[in-house]
């Protein structure tokens, strides 16, 4: 298993335990990125979306190091969001990534939220974005659409928090912009970009998945690796705009 993990012992119990998993090959074009986990959804419960993801960046020629930060009640909070990556990109440095490669980041639900105003600040450091059900906030769509860094967001047609119509706003105002892709995922619900049980909040209005988890996770993959081949000069961005046009 590709699972390592990073903490501090504090009395006898970790008081932090971070996700990390470098790639299974590292004969590609290397690259890292970080994923904030939504509310009350352990960093755990992202292994497989991001194993799913390595297995097809692999495929497009990156070497992709993926990690998710561990938070106190697994809920992400914006005040020391940029220690959490800071300390993730430390692990990626110790796991093998080469100084100067590309970083990219990723985020779920209230993750998206948290982390787009992160990612805005460091500008061209930031490779690209990935926004999974969370869009980007409308103060930076209206009066008119003022943000940098490029950004996939994908949106699941079945889900009951982050509603295929405000997908659909950010469709609308971004569709000029050839940087900000938009997708819907078809049959997919908002806990399918993780997996295992969801919090109760999720339980109450998420509604039920005609997709299974496995074929959710390969079409995350597919597209999100593809977003990021193209980003990196490894891809024309085909799978991507495929999905953008049948969204």
């Amino acid at each position: 298993m590709r699972l390592l993990t990073s903490g501090c012992m504090m009395t006898g119990v970790f008081a932090d335990i971070d996700l990390i998993l470098p790639p299974a090959n590292k004969s590609g074009k290397p690259a890292g990125l970080v994923l904030i986990s939504g509310a009350q959804i352990s960093n755990t419960a992202y292994n497989k979306t991001m194993v799913a993801l390595q297995e097809a960046a692999a495929q497009k020629g990156i070497s992709l190091y993926c990690g998710s930060p561990w938070y106190l009640g697994n809920t992400p909070q914006p005040v020391d969001l940029k220690q959490r990556v800071n300390n993730i990109h430390e692990e990626f440095t110790k796991a093998g990534l080469a100084d100067g490669a590309p970083q990219f980041y990723a985020a779920h639900s209230l993750g998206t939220v948290f982390l787009q105003d992160f990612v805005a600040s460091l500008g061209s450091e930031a490779a690209g974005q990935i926004l999974m059900g969370g869009f980007i906030l409308r103060k930076s769509l209206v009066p008119t659409f003022n943000y940098s860094v490029p950004t996939l967001t994908m949106g699941a047609e079945l889900d009951g928090l982050a509603r295929v119509t405000r997908i659909a706003e950010s469709a609308y105002h971004t569709k000029d912009e050839k940087n900000f892709p938009v997708v819907v995922l078809e049959g997919q619900n908002h806990m399918q970009f993780a997996s295992g049980d969801p919090p109760s909040n999720v339980r109450k209005h998420d509604l039920e998945a005609e997709v299974t988890e496995d074929a959710a996770h390969a079409k995350i993959a597919s597209v999100g690796a593809d977003f990021l081949a193209q980003r990196m000069g490894l891809s024309s961005g085909d799978v991507v705009a495929a999905e953008v046009s049948s969204s």
